[in-house]
């Protein structure tokens, strides 16, 4: 892990309130899907500390981001042009263990900001020669950002107004069969909750990459825990932000 001074190579809007950008990568770094880093906002915003984002692309030197318009340090992110430089701490956590995907069908399932590692999850799969399934859902047509979603996306509305009708796990239930499969997500928790819980009907083997607010992204100040079922918490910079859907305790987050 390493603190670099990243440039700016490319930051536009996607969709409302949703950026893409992309920046310098040091050589010796190559990240995870699922890993994250930290940003530390150099501009007088009021922020004092770091805060997480995914990566949603790595190659050739760089990396990519899709982040929301949240707070001071994304609209101040949101303000920054090519050429500007942030201070970037990478790479941080742990990333989908895609080795235990085997002969089964990686199926992919985003949720609003939570696209960014499951699309980097998908193109590391693509290139192995994989051919995974990915659904993803929105509240409504107008945030869906069509420029980075793959032509194959299934794409879901909460009002119906484009693609499937419905959330991401309904649509999940009418596609093929569902043994033989295993599953990656990464969203809104209600949405997780209830894939873990579509996990268990059809025993499968899900697995998740939780969003908390993070205070160090190190591990050291523990408050980005969420509780577990064998009892006790995990962090989610450190021991996370993948987890395996059962193992956490659902019911208390």
């Amino acid at each position: 892990m390493i603190d670099f001074l990243s440039e700016i190579l490319l930051n536009e809007p996607v969709a409302p309130d949703f950026y893409r950008m992309r920046f310098t990568l040091p050589e010796t770094v190559a990240p995870l899907p699922g890993q994250f880093f930290s940003v530390k906002d150099e501009q007088p915003t009021g922020t004092l500390l770091r805060r997480p984002f995914a990566f949603s692309d790595v190659g050739d030197g760089t990396a990519e981001m899709i982040y929301q318009l949240r707070g001071e340090t994304t609209r101040s992110l949101a303000r920054r042009q090519p050429g500007d430089r942030i201070s970037v701490l990478l790479p941080c956590g742990n990333g989908f263990p895609t080795a235990v995907i085997g002969d089964r069908t990686p199926v992919l399932v985003a949720g609003g900001v939570g696209l960014g590692p499951i699309l980097f999850l998908y193109t590391a799969l693509k290139a192995e020669g994989k051919k995974p399934l990915l659904i993803a859902g929105f509240r409504t047509a107008g945030l869906i950002p069509h420029s980075v979603l793959p032509a194959d996306t299934v794409v879901c509305t909460d009002d119906g107004s484009f693609g499937f009708p419905g959330n991401t796990v309904t649509a999940l239930r009418q596609q093929a069969a569902h043994r033989g499969t295993v599953l990656f997500s990464c969203g809104p928790t209600p949405m997780m909750k209830a894939l873990s819980l579509f996990a268990e009907e059809f025993s499968l083997d899900s697995y998740v990459s939780l969003e908390a607010m993070m205070g160090c992204s190190l591990g050291a100040c523990m408050g980005c825990v969420v509780p577990v079922r064998s009892g006790g918490y995990r962090r989610v910079c450190k021991e996370g932000p993948v987890f395996d859907a059962g193992e956490i305790l659902w019911t208390s987050i």
